[in-house]
Formats: structure tokens, sequence, C-alpha cells
């Protein structure tokens, strides 16, 4: 084990918890919400991530190692301070099992035989930490989970991430007493991915959410990757570190086993609504408000510029920087709570004000619904901001 048991945030009163930091070289991201992108995409948000909050998970996407590898070292000569993660996005083409919960083998040379030299190969790229090349761990497939688990406690080192990308119905009621029992065990860091088609939370239930913030508490060092705004409520709730993706790409994951389904086809981009606390299409956005002129955002990117303005593909660098910067706006609002009760309760206040500027703007534009609040803004708004674990 690389940690005796730290004190844990299961039964500390509200207002007295704080974000735990990670022993060793994880240690670099404690309490950061860092920016996932694509080597695509990388060079519209590189400008605006908040080098002392944030930092890059370059995800592997259609990059060879040669490339990545080159491009990690010209941050670094460019002064690059903040933490850079290679991401090898191994859960997009391998479903774990018990015999095999790691991709070891391919074309890459990071897919050795051996999951230390897999790590080390990581850390010779330039990646200031390992993530484990974990395989998506399907519905119900704790024995899948239990043999990644021991082999990763086996590890002695304390430069990796645990990388548990998992189908999230292993976070719901029937299993989470046993995964939290299984993640307690691992001696390491953990990033838990979500794998399902689009957006897991607006398909799950509110108890998901509850369980998830239960994880923050009772299993150390323990965070969310790949994700959107539910980064941010892990964050208020004890994780040790998140990322919110550049894309609808990075934010959401695909079990490998499934073919990628889109929503809406199309060259418009999608932008965070600051007012509505979403994600938004900017013709949705033109759309809805039709000749009403749509609210400005005085960003270092837009510059004043209407979010109904973003409609073509030569507007979505923009948007991904926009974007950035505004989540990371609101992390800064929750990092400055002098708790973890107090980050609870800010964002819950957060959340219920975007609920209630769903209302006031379809006052305003005279429809019924011109933007539906997303299912996981209206459970963060409603549920308790921190509850007792007895009640979870």
């Amino acid at each position: 084990m690389l940690w005796t048991q730290p004190e844990l945030l299961r039964d500390v009163a509200p207002h007295s918890g704080r974000t735990r930091l990670a022993p060793g070289p994880v240690g670099a991201i404690t309490d950061r919400v860092l920016v996932q992108s694509t080597m695509q995409h990388v060079g519209d948000v590189l400008p605006v991530i908040d080098r002392h909050r944030s930092g890059l998970i370059l995800a592997r996407g259609r990059s060879g190692e040669e490339r990545t590898r080159e491009y990690i070292s010209r941050l670094r000569s460019d002064g690059f301070g903040a933490p850079i993660i290679y991401d090898s996005e191994s859960y997009r083409h391998h479903t774990a099992t018990a015999d095999e919960p790691f991709r070891l083998h391919g074309e890459d040379t990071l897919l050795s035989l051996n999951l230390t030299a897999s790590l080390d190969a990581q850390l010779l790229m330039g990646s200031d930490i390992a993530f484990t090349p974990t395989g998506v761990i399907e519905a119900g497939d704790t024995d899948t989970l239990k043999a990644a688990t021991a082999q990763v406690a086996e590890l002695d080192r304390k430069d990796t991430v645990f990388i548990l990308p998992v189908d999230p119905s292993l976070l719901g009621i029937p299993y989470i007493d046993q995964v939290e029992a299984i993640l307690q065990q691992a001696g390491h860091p953990i990033g838990i991915v979500l794998c399902q088609q689009l957006d897991p939370l607006e398909y799950t239930t509110r108890a998901l959410i509850r369980n998830m913030r239960r994880l923050c508490r009772t299993v150390p060092y323990l965070g969310f990757f790949r994700t959107d705004l539910n980064a941010l409520d892990m964050i208020a709730h004890g994780a040790l570190a998140c990322s919110i993706g550049t894309s609808g790409s990075t934010r959401h994951m695909v079990p490998a086993s499934e073919r990628v389904r889109f929503r809406v086809p199309g060259d418009s981009p999608s932008l965070l609504f600051p007012d509505l606390s979403s994600w938004q299409r900017g013709d949705t956005i033109a759309k809805r408000f039709g000749r009403r002129t749509a609210p400005r955002c005085y960003c270092a990117v837009c510059d004043g510029r209407t979010l109904a303005s973003y409609l073509d593909r030569t507007d979505h660098g923009d948007a991904r920087a926009h974007s950035v910067l505004t989540w990371q706006r609101w992390l800064v609002a929750i990092q400055r709570q002098p708790n973890l009760g107090d980050r609870a309760t800010y964002w819950k206040a957060h959340c219920k004000n975007a609920i209630a500027n769903h209302a006031i703007l379809a006052a305003q534009l005279e429809q019924v619904r011109p933007f539906a609040p997303q299912v996981s803004l209206a459970a963060w708004a409603s549920l308790d901001a921190w509850e007792s674990m007895a009640s979870i």
C-alpha cells in the first residue's frame, strides 16, 4: 500500500473537511480540474488554461506517440508549468476482463506486455503521472473490477492513477457497497471515467450523483475524468481531481464495444451558456432568440460577442476557449470557499440560480420551454448540499 488510511471525509462535519493532498507526483493535480483535449483541439484552449488551478490531459486521439512526445516537450520548453498528463485512451479500444483488465498489447510501444513498463513509457513521453491502461468494465462485472484493483494494489509506485472506466450502473444502488469496498483496497489514486452513450447523468437517477459524492468521501484520492460540469460537483464534494473535455467526445466516453451515436449533425459548435450552466449549440441559441439579441459574453475570447453568433466551423476554436474560461471562473469561485461544506453550498446555490434563469428566459422569450434544464443540473440544485453518510 502506498498510503496508510488517511482521515476520510465519511463522518466529518460539513464545514470542516478539505481536499486530501495525494502522495508523491500525483499530489501535483490535487484539487485541480484539468482540461481534457485531443491534439486536434489543444491549440484552441492552451492560451486560456489556468496554470494554478487546471492543467492538461492530452488524449491520444489520432496522434501517434512520437508526435505527442514532441508536443509535450515543446510545451515544457515554452514554459507551460501546469501538469501535463498523457492519456492513451485504452478504454476506447479494450473491454476489460478478469484475465485481461488492461490493454497491454497493440501497435503502440506504450502497450507492452508488462503493466509497469507501460506506465514507465508514459513518463518517458513527458507525462507528469501515469494512467493505467484499463479497459472498460462492463455492467455488473465486479469480478473484473476486483482483478484490476488487485493488480494495481501490487504496484510499488507513487506516480500512477488507477483509471477506472466503468458502466455507470456499477455506481448504482445494487453495486455501490461492493464497489466502494473494492476501491478502498486499491492503494493508489483512482480516476473514474463513466462510459455510456451520450451523457450518462441524463439517463440515470439522482442516486448515481449521490453515490459519486459518497465515493469522494469514502475512497482515498478519488476523482472523475473525461466529464463535463460533473467535475465541478465532484470537486465541491471532495474529489482529488477531475477533468472537463473540450468537445463532446472528450466530455463523454462510449464503451469500446459500442458504436458512437451522434445527436445532431451540423457545423455549429456547442459552447457553455453561462446563465444556464449548460452546453448549447450556437445555432440552437440563435433559433431560440430569433430577432431578439442573445446574451453577450465579455470573456477574453468573446469580448462582447453574442452567444448566438457561434454558427459554423470557424467558430469551434473560440467556442472551446470560451467554455474553458467560463467553467474556470466557476472553479475559482468554488475554490475560494473556506471548506468543502461551503463549496457544496455554493455549488448548489449556483445550480439553483441556473434553474431559475431557465424560467426567467422562458418568460422573456415568451416560450414555454426554450431551454430545458438538464437532469443533472436539476439534481445538483435540489439534492442536499452535504448529506450525512447515514442518508446516502
